[in-house]
């Protein structure tokens, strides 16, 4: 199958000329990366119908029968997005430290692990301290999935393309919302607590995939050469670009990145 005109790089030497075709492998890993805003978009859908089945009560006085106090039901969402909104939330602040000392991968990986456990907490529980802890610790955990997997994005992406890679970005929110939404409908019929455990069951979906991805994942060469690996870094960028990359836009990114 031919490769169309506009995925092709053009006949020069100079890095903003490679095309989407030749950085096939970045916007892959890309794609990967960036769908932890897909767990940001399915927990806003999924946990609305956790909150009615759990701590919901029979009242006959709406016309679905069922009500849930609006402070449970405030807490329940807001304790997520606490950690998610603004640029300086408990998310973001864990987030910032734990860039300096550990890689991008390792981050991603703490992340990932913190995930499994708020959401195994929210399967389980039907208490309502514990539950609130693991919204506030599932909040945490997506706080720096967020920030670490766009620093990741801007670190490993070609300069002249990081709009396209964070494109990703948004798509996976929206995403996320839409299957949530989906999920949602077909398990209200569900007489039993599986009616909000299979969905939140999805919430394992992102965390477990990068967890499992990111060991053969290259890390960011851009925080390699800021603690003076720079080989790691070099093999790094080539692993993130493909045997296909030519050599001199390469030399001319890596030279980049030093100089930055």
């Amino acid at each position: 199958m031919p490769v169309p005109q506009w995925l092709k790089p053009k006949k020069n030497n100079d890095l903003a000329s490679s095309g989407l075709w030749q950085n096939r492998r970045t916007l892959l890993i890309a794609s990967i990366i960036s769908s932890a805003a897909f767990q940001y978009g399915l927990d806003f859908g999924l946990i609305g119908g956790f909150q009615l089945a759990v701590f919901g009560f029979r009242d006959p006085a709406i016309t679905i029968g069922w009500n849930i106090d609006p402070t449970v039901q405030q807490l329940i969402a807001s304790l997520l997005t606490l950690d998610l909104t603004g640029t300086a939330k408990t998310g973001s602040l864990f987030a910032g430290p734990m860039a300096k000392f550990l890689d991008r991968r390792s981050c991603l990986a703490v992340a990932s692990l913190m995930c499994c456990i708020g959401v195994a907490i929210q399967i389980a529980t039907t208490s309502l301290g514990a539950l609130y802890f693991a919204r506030f610790f599932l909040g945490v955990a997506n706080g720096i999935l967020m920030v670490q997997t766009q620093l990741f994005l801007q670190e490993v992406s070609p300069p002249h393309l990081r709009g396209t890679m964070f494109a990703f970005f948004q798509f996976w929110v929206s995403f996320g919302s839409l299957i949530s939404s989906i999920i949602d409908n077909y398990t209200a019929r569900i007489m039993s607590r599986l009616a909000y455990q299979i969905p939140l069951c999805l919430l394992f979906i992102v965390p477990v995939l990068l967890f499992t991805t990111l060991p053969f994942i290259p890390d960011s060469p851009r925080w390699a050469i800021s603690h003076g690996r720079e080989e790691k870094a070099l093999k790094y960028l080539q692993k993130l670009r493909g045997p296909w990359y030519p050599e001199t836009l390469i030399a001319e990114e890596f030279g980049e990145i030093k100089a930055a």
